[in-house]
């Protein structure tokens, strides 16, 4: 491509040169009197490589070329068929769904018949624009994907706007139809749904959200707050969607050491069903290969809070799982309200209510008329009809029945009751059972004691169940056995240090012989 060097260039002043270039790249052009600019354009790979990988094919594997349906293809046939071959007949049975995650493969902005899609797609030549933008602005047609978020262009030149809010939609529609759009045909063909977390990338994270079989989002075991992606729920009311699934509990290094508890977790759960999120995927809950006795076994690297058989609360934990069962199984009646706390069904109008806070919160006014509520709390799995009700720091549902009669209940996790609450005091004598299989011994407290700041090393120390007298249990968590352990010399070679995420195992401790 070549512009005279000119005021007031314009695209038709755009000349292509191509044919006057020989087989060697040599440029053999009788050009017109004046000056002018010569640009050659080429394209090539990203680099960038799927992860995480096995070590033995770090750097020897590519991204797919998103845009390329071709490509997508291929690549997808490299998954699909040895996944049948080797699953055989539990595949698109037991096996059903392929997930994929956020977009972290850094930003396509072209591929190798992108001149042709665009003029296809706009009816005019992006290349011509591409080098009147270079020329004109002095930059080159960086990543930006502007016309999705609605952020500011990179050029305030009125000209450009609609060519660059142009090239994202290509992009998109690029991404769109023959990226994803190939995989959810191939994978149906299958007999396989797409799950898949559609933002991160140069799409629109709406379209995504609305093409998947089941749209997710993540959140946080950390965050204060749940912001999932609205694209998500608008497009669930859009296209009644039912299930909005989450990437749950995702942990950073700096918040899940093998402290997470129930009680710590229910703040962010609350926060994504108050998001419209119901269908809560666990991150996460690594195979433990093993004997028992290693423990707490394995983890995934840094990231992601600690479920498996070995938490010391593993078993005390069915209260809360309980709790997420029913608030999930509620939160999937019906269809969504534009509000995402709110359920429609012909039986009742749901609604689930959260109060974070260690206060009382305003009245709650509902849209529904005539009708007596009724408050369904997914701890205790009670119903109760109330005119009066103050909870602090915790979530309740209020459900309006279309007549006099409970809402389906579904399989006994609910029952009418009320509330009550018993208060424990005196001596507590408390017999500990360390989680790996260490004996039993008893302490006795004249009150309710943090374990890590008692000078007994057998305490300050300790992880597992501890039994109170009273018949009541408080188990704590693996902070304190692991901190303990901090004090003698590693078994196994440890990985590169990597400040705040840890460091990994090069290797698996040996395993005495049995």
């Amino acid at each position: 491509m070549a512009v005279p060097e000119k005021k007031n260039i314009t695209v038709n002043d755009v000349t292509e040169i191509t044919q006057f270039m020989d087989s060697d790249g040599i440029l053999h052009w009788n050009a017109p009197a004046g000056k002018w600019t010569i640009y050659r354009y080429g394209y090539a790979p990203t680099m960038a490589h799927p992860h995480p990988l096995p070590d033995d094919i770090i750097g020897k594997a590519r991204e797919v070329d998103k845009m390329s349906r071709e490509d997508n293809i291929y690549h997808w046939k490299q998954l699909l068929d040895p996944l049948k071959e080797n699953i055989g007949e539990y595949f698109g049975n037991t096996f059903r769904y392929i997930w994929v995650d956020s977009y972290e493969s850094g930003y396509q902005n072209w591929t190798k018949d992108f001149r042709e899609q665009f003029r296809r797609l706009k009816n005019y030549d992006v290349l011509r624009w591409i080098t009147l933008f270079q020329y004109r602005t002095g930059k080159e047609l960086e990543y930006r994907f502007n016309a999705w978020t609605n952020n500011k262009l990179q050029t305030d030149l009125p000209e450009f706007q609609q060519f660059l809010k142009d090239y994202d939609e290509v992009v998109n529609r690029l991404y769109m139809d023959n990226g994803f759009a190939v995989a959810k045909e191939m994978l149906h063909a299958c007999g396989l749904q797409l799950y898949w977390e559609p933002y991160g990338g140069p799409f629109s994270n709406y379209e995504g959200a609305a093409m998947a079989d089941v749209p997710v989002d993540e959140f946080w075991s950390s965050q204060d707050y749940v912001y999932p992606n609205p694209n998500s729920q608008r497009a669930a009311v859009q296209y009644n969607k039912r299930i909005v699934a989450a990437e749950a509990f995702t942990g950073s290094p700096s918040a899940s050491r093998y402290t997470e508890t129930p009680a710590f977790l229910k703040h962010t759960a609350d926060g994504g069903f108050a998001q419209g999120l119901n269908l809560y995927f666990l991150h996460h809950w690594v195979h433990q290969p093993f004997d028992d006795k290693y423990q707490p076994g394995l983890g995934m690297g840094w990231w992601g809070t600690h479920f498996s058989r070995f938490q010391t609360w593993y078993k005390e934990s069915r209260a809360f799982f309980t709790y997420l069962s029913r608030c999930q199984m509620l939160l999937q009646q019906g269809s969504l309200a534009p509000d995402y706390t709110h359920r429609v069904t012909p039986e009742a109008d749901i609604y689930f209510v959260t109060n974070p806070f260690d206060e009382k919160l305003d009245t709650f006014a509902f849209a529904a008329k005539n009708r007596v509520p009724q408050l369904w709390d997914a701890y205790t799995g009670k119903i109760m009809q109330t005119n009066d009700y103050v909870r602090k720091g915790d979530s309740v549902f209020v459900v309006f029945p279309a007549n006099e009669t409970c809402y389906a209940t579904a399989a006994g996790m609910w029952h009418a009751a009320s509330l009550q609450e018993t208060a424990i005091t005196g001596k507590w004598r408390v017999t500990f059972f360390p989680k790996t299989g260490e004996k039993p011994f008893t302490k006795t407290f004249d009150k309710l004691v943090d374990f890590s700041k008692e000078n007994d090393f057998a305490v300050k120390y300790f992880s597992g169940t501890a039994v109170y007298e009273k018949d009541f249990k408080v188990t704590n968590t693996w902070a304190n056995r692991l901190t303990g352990d901090e004090q003698y010399p590693a078994d196994f070679e440890w990985g590169t240090d990597r400040g705040e995420e840890g460091r990994a195992m090069k290797a698996f401790p040996l395993m005495p012989s049995r």
